[in-house]
């Protein structure tokens, strides 16, 4: 059975990630990060990289922020290079289990765009439910939680 494994971002895979956050599947569904930006957020207190590995390939990574109220987190950003496999689905398990587990997190919460169809999919999938709506740049957000068991 092939296995999805979640390992800390190093350095030497943010190259990937840039690089993953500029295909077709995902440019439309990101605000697009500098290297510069990816690295102070990935250095910041209460900030986690982890990069998404499917066999020995990297396929993507997810950043968490840790929120100050010591229960939620935020999943600001799921990319994942390789789409209809059923990859995005593992990653949503895996991390749920990082977060409770690692974290001590009980609610993740996160954002994406309207159009994001196929997240907004894997999203309610998982029992994640809306709570409100924002705007970015006259486009809507929708704002996404889930409370962890």
């Amino acid at each position: 059975m092939t296995a999805l494994t979640l390992h800390p971002t190093v350095l030497s895979e943010l190259d990937s990630i840039i690089s993953m956050e500029r295909q077709p599947d995902a440019v439309d569904f990101l605000i697009l990060k500098s290297r510069e930006e990816h690295l102070r957020e990935m250095q910041s207190p209460g900030g986690t990289y982890l990069s998404i590995y499917w066999e020995d390939e990297m396929v993507g990574y997810l950043s968490l922020i840790e929120d100050p109220d010591g229960m939620s987190i935020e999943c600001r950003r799921i990319v994942v290079a390789r789409s209809g496999q059923g990859i995005g689905g593992l990653t949503m398990q895996a991390m749920e289990v990082y977060c409770r587990e690692a974290l001590g997190r009980s609610r993740i919460w996160l954002d994406f765009f309207s159009h994001n169809t196929r997240g907004q999919h894997v999203y309610e999938k998982h029992g994640y439910q809306e709570f409100g709506k924002a705007e970015y740049e006259g486009k809507v957000l929708r704002l996404y939680e889930k409370f962890l068991t």
